[in-house]
């Protein structure tokens, strides 16, 4: 990601799976380091059928070091209502969502997302392996 796509007034929100998680985390984790808690909110939404999952450790370290700016979902498939809970309790002027799954899943949020009016300008998509 690069520094100009970032506007300290969003609200970035990363939907990874089991395989897309290591590119998600490193993209957190730099969001964290270098933009200020008070102009940023990060959620993630992993999606893992394996309830030990990478970086299992590293974000619940990052969740406590950062309450008030990162949160995390993990459910173990897709689930329409936790997107819904995540853009409905949205607090920032601007909501993104940078997309680091396989491709079925990709087409399957890109759905959910346009069905719940999410412009498709603020879909990004962190990894070559889709499309």
């Amino acid at each position: 990601m690069q520094n100009s796509e970032l506007n300290q007034y969003k609200h970035s929100v990363f939907v990874a799976d089991h395989e897309g998680i290591d590119i998600g985390f490193p993209e957190i984790v730099e969001l964290l380091k270098y933009v200020p808690p008070s102009s940023m909110h990060i959620s993630l939404l992993y999606i893992s059928k394996s309830a030990d999952f990478i970086f299992r450790r590293e974000l619940k370290v990052l969740a406590k070091r950062f309450p008030a700016t990162f949160i995390a979902y993990y459910n173990r498939m897709l689930q329409q209502e936790t997107i819904e809970m995540i853009i409905n309790t949205n607090t920032k002027p601007e909501i993104e969502f940078f997309l680091s799954v396989n491709e079925e899943l990709q087409v399957t949020i890109l759905d959910k997302l346009q069905f719940l009016n999410i412009d498709i300008e603020n879909i990004h998509f962190l990894n070559a392996r889709n499309f």
